[in-house]
């Protein structure tokens, strides 16, 4: 069965898609190492996936996290980029439990990128260098989303876009 998406729906996503983009690439903050940036591009992927279909939001996220790193030269990350942030916007979608959806997208971004840098780098200890930073990236994302949450739904709701 096809689910038909309204054109508000569409919209917003591409919204979301472009918003992950932009908040990723230009507000990053090189990690030491040089091995990725933190930033604050994960709070409109968790905005995105409270207010957007799991799918949709997924597919938005994976979007705009891929342009992020076209966009800011970490062409290695792209296609893994993509994958990680369609998985922490799906799974913070389909979560019942707001803090525990938080709490398994920053294990998907933490995970993810491990393995990611495994692969690339050939070691599965130098990657670990990198975790406490993805921790650092992902509460703040966390902490961006708890603040804004409310204030978004309050405006798409005034809006009539949800």
């Amino acid at each position: 069965m096809k689910t038909k998406l309204s054109t508000k729906t569409l919209v917003l996503a591409a919204l979301f898609a472009a918003t992950v983009a932009v908040t990723t690439a230009f507000t990053a903050f090189p990690i030491m190492g040089g091995n990725g940036y933190i930033h604050v591009g994960d709070i409109f992927v968790l905005l995105a996936a409270s207010v957007l279909p799991a799918p949709v939001a997924a597919i938005a996220c994976g979007i705009g996290g891929a342009l992020a790193d076209t966009m800011a030269g970490f062409a290695l990350y792209i296609l893994p980029t993509a994958l990680i942030k369609a998985a922490m916007a799906y799974t913070f979608a389909k979560s019942k439990n707001r803090l525990l959806g938080v709490v398994l997208a920053v294990i998907i971004l933490c995970g993810g990128y491990y393995i990611t840098e495994v692969f690339l780098f050939g070691s599965f200890i130098s990657p670990l260098s990198c975790i406490p930073w993805n921790l650092i990236q992902g509460a703040f994302g966390a902490a961006g989303y708890f603040l804004l949450a409310s204030p978004v739904r309050k405006l798409l709701d005034k809006l009539s876009i949800q």
